[in-house]
């Protein structure tokens, strides 16, 4: 620090930064800052909800020893959330891997999020879907409950929220990227839809 006072431009680095530092804290720049977080949306059965990216709209869940179109497996349950989902986006190349990741089962009403364990088409258990822009598309998200879990009465799941950006600092292509909670939908888990697969 010495060493830095006795050469000029040391002196003025270093009032130049004491001098910012006084105005930052006249503005108050160093105050705890009071955040309101938004609240989420919460929607239930036939209320969409959606993000830049998706329209999910829930419309029944369920749980069940074997996965929709599948035969039993074993001593397994599952958690079933059958919902319409529209692509919002021009595109329908990654929106099915964007999908899996913004759908996500809070167990706990909040708090650590778990992603399907499987997503496949309602009507015929087809694991690739195809999402086609402006088009619903009505989709089963399966969660592998764990071993010795009472089933739940209800359930909440969350969407996060998904934006487009014109151009990625990692790659330099366009791209759509995860942007924090984007709302949560709570349903009743009752018997399988109408018209479920068995």
């Amino acid at each position: 620090m010495k060493f830095l006072w006795r050469q000029r431009r040391g002196r003025i680095a270093l009032l130049g930064v004491a001098v910012a530092a006084a105005v930052i804290a006249v503005l108050g720049g160093f105050g705890r800052a009071d955040v309101a977080r938004a609240t989420l949306a919460v929607s239930g059965a036939n209320q969409a909800i959606a993000s830049d990216a998706f329209s999910i709209t829930p419309t029944c869940a369920w749980t069940s020893e074997v996965r929709p179109g599948q035969a039993a497996s074993g001593p397994q349950r599952y958690l079933i959330l059958r919902a319409t989902v529209v692509n919002k986006a021009s595109d329908w190349l990654a929106m099915q891997a964007y999908l899996d990741r913004d759908v996500i089962w809070l167990p706990t009403g909040s708090g650590e999020p778990v992603n399907s364990e499987r997503t496949q088409r309602a009507d015929d258990a087809t694991v690739r879907l195809t999402l086609g822009p402006g088009l619903p598309v009505r989709v089963d998200f399966i969660w592998e409950l764990p071993a010795g879990m009472v089933p739940p009465t209800q359930a909440t799941w969350g969407l996060f929220a998904r934006r487009h950006v014109a151009r990625s600092y990692a790659s330099g292509e366009e791209m759509w990227v995860q942007d924090g909670p984007g709302g949560k939908f709570v349903l009743p888990v009752g018997t399988a839809c109408d018209g479920a697969l068995p």
